[in-house]
């Protein structure tokens, strides 16, 4: 439970980085299909080859996907994971289960899929023609050197049960893996909106108080300078206190003029400025 627990924590919350959302639900689909497809294999008696790839792809990905979301190495281990399965899986299952008749074709789809869901930039390009270049040549050879493909222990209904497996069960991880990415840009954009009106709020908010503090500030800056411009009024004062009196008129003018401008400004950015024609 806790583990069931862990893995959907991964997938639904939001401060998980997509990428590794995606690696954790591409790992699921992937071991999911890879257990399907094993036990077709062995009810139909497939290749040794194939089923032991099978088998150690199913513990391998689950490993890698661990390791890597662990050691906060997702984009390696994605990378690792792809080229497992244009390296490895892709050949194994096309020479041993019985080339073009088999269910090969498809699980190329899916690793057009994987790729361009996971990899980013130059390398997702890379992989992308390599994985062209090797359907190329995979058919190639199925064309050319039939030999070199292991069809001759398939029969018919081997070859009917291989292709229908294989589709049903590229298909369904293509649809609950383009749900997934809709399900997460749908979350995201719910997400983005609701910080977007709290931050609307907050800049309003903060307009208010600058607007309010302003005007509680120029009251006492006005008074200073009221009870300022007595004292400079005054004849019978020294040069020194008239010397400071200027002093603060000057400290105290400028302080307004800037309070001024804050006023002026907040209520512009809250849309309360009222422009007059003069």
């Amino acid at each position: 439970m806790k583990l069931i627990k862990g893995i959907i924590d991964k997938l639904t919350n939001p401060d998980v980085s997509y990428e590794e959302r995606t690696m954790v639900m591409l790992a699921l689909l992937g071991d999911g299909a890879m257990i399907i497809a094993l036990i077709f294999d062995i009810i139909g008696g497939e290749n040794a080859v194939e089923t032991g790839t099978l088998i150690a792809m199913i513990f391998g990905v689950s490993l890698c996907t661990w390791l890597s979301v662990h050691f906060r190495k997702v984009m390696a281990g994605l990378v690792i994971l792809a080229l497992t399965l244009v390296f490895i899986i892709l050949p194994v299952i096309f020479f041993f289960g019985g080339g073009a008749r088999g269910g090969g074709v498809f699980w190329i789809i899916f690793s057009y899929m994987f790729i361009g869901m996971s990899l980013h930039g130059k390398l997702r390009v890379l992989m992308m023609i390599y994985l062209t270049g090797l359907s190329v040549f995979e058919y190639a050879i199925w064309l050319y050197r039939p030999e070199w493909i292991n069809i001759y222990e398939h029969s018919d209904e081997m070859f009917a049960m291989d292709a229908l497996v294989s589709a049903v069960l590229v298909g369904l991880c293509t649809f609950t893996m383009l749900m997934y990415q809709k399900y997460i840009f749908r979350t995201e954009n719910e997400r983005s909106l609701k910080e977007k009106e709290r931050a609307e709020e907050l800049n309003r908010s903060q307009n208010r108080f600058f607007s309010s503090m302003s005007h509680e500030i120029r009251t006492p800056i006005n008074s200073i300078l009221g009870l300022n411009e007595l004292i400079l009024r005054d004849e019978n004062i020294s040069m020194e206190i008239r010397k400071d009196a200027m002093n603060i008129q000057g400290s105290g003018r400028m302080l307004l003029t800037l309070v001024n401008d804050i006023l002026d400004l907040s209520k512009i950015r809250a849309g309360r400025m009222d422009i007059v024609p003069v």
